[in-house]
């Protein structure tokens, strides 16, 4: 699964699933705590892992310019997604695919969603299933599940083409309300480029501070509102 390229971003998917991964111990454990004596022990040697990897995740971040997003709470992700689909049952991504979507649309991580999942997939299909449920109750987020197989690549890309068209009018719409919120012009931004070159470098780390979009978040950094966009 994964937000729309320039349009929003969310953490690395596979990131994300080796966090879940070292983290699911932790629940199991904490259901034995009556008949294990260890489990303390156990848990804590899980939470030392767990600490181990996103850091070394977090190292690898800052060298990258702190791209992609920062791994989401794995307890966070139970929680949003516990409306909708328990931890407990097993299967593609399991509730991580509705705690996600969930996560980076309320967190304005991403304009959009994109789940892709290969054909057939029955595991996963229990996911895609509460996803309706979850767009009933939160029909502002933008969501494209997508089954990838030999003959489907048209019918892939014209979903894909769809569900962007809407992500990038939702993209506009915050570049047009961070410029009339912070009153900035083209012509403006162009004078500040022209004085800090270094915000034109790829590499440039543009802050999150409200949008979904880069574009927005970028005009907000550059006009030096340092608070949290009202979207």
């Amino acid at each position: 699964m994964a937000g729309t390229g320039g349009v929003g971003s969310h953490a690395s998917s596979r990131g994300v699933w080796l966090s879940y991964l070292l983290h699911t111990p932790i629940w199991r454990l904490q259901a034995k705590a009556k008949v294990d004596r260890k489990v303390r022990m156990k848990i804590a040697m899980v939470r030392g892992m767990e600490r181990l990897y996103i850091g070394t995740y977090n190292r690898f971040r800052k060298a990258l310019g702190n791209v992609p997003h920062e791994l989401p709470d794995q307890e966070e992700l139970k929680e949003l997604a516990s409306p909708f689909f328990h931890y407990e049952l097993r299967g593609g991504e399991g509730h991580m695919l509705v705690g996600k979507a969930l996560h980076a649309h309320l967190h304005k991580q991403a304009n959009m969603t994109c789940e892709l999942s290969p054909y057939s997939c029955m595991p996963n299909t229990m996911s895609q299933g509460a996803m309706a449920n979850v767009l009933g109750k939160h029909p502002n987020l933008l969501y494209a599940p997508i089954e990838i197989k030999g003959d489907a690549e048209v019918h892939a890309l014209s979903r894909c083409q769809m569900i962007l068209t809407e992500a990038k009018k939702r993209a506009q719409s915050e570049f047009v309300e961070a410029m009339a919120k912070t009153g900035m012009t083209l012509e403006k931004i162009r004078q500040i480029e022209a004085k800090r070159p270094e915000v034109k470098r790829a590499t440039y780390r543009v802050p999150h501070l409200g949008y979904a979009s880069t574009a927005a978040n970028y005009v907000l950094h550059l006009a030096g509102n340092k608070t949290a966009a009202t979207v």
